[in-house]
């Protein structure tokens, strides 16, 4: 997250937590960049409850 407020851009496959990178949640699945690395750090901690909450539409991606 620092080095993309820094720098402005996502640095390629720097952060993979169970597959998801913060550049594809934007890219895929609109997530601002601030709510991709807030939902890394859910993954983190509980990604099956973090995966079913992407799934069931449940995750707020602003």
């Amino acid at each position: 997250m620092f080095n993309y407020m820094r720098l402005g851009q996502f640095r390629r496959n720097l952060i993979n937590i169970v597959g998801y990178m913060a550049e594809e949640l934007v890219k895929n699945e609109g997530f601002t960049e601030v709510a991709a690395y807030r939902f890394l750090m859910e993954l983190r901690e509980n990604h099956e409850g973090a995966e079913r909450l992407l799934r069931n539409g449940e995750v707020i991606k602003e």
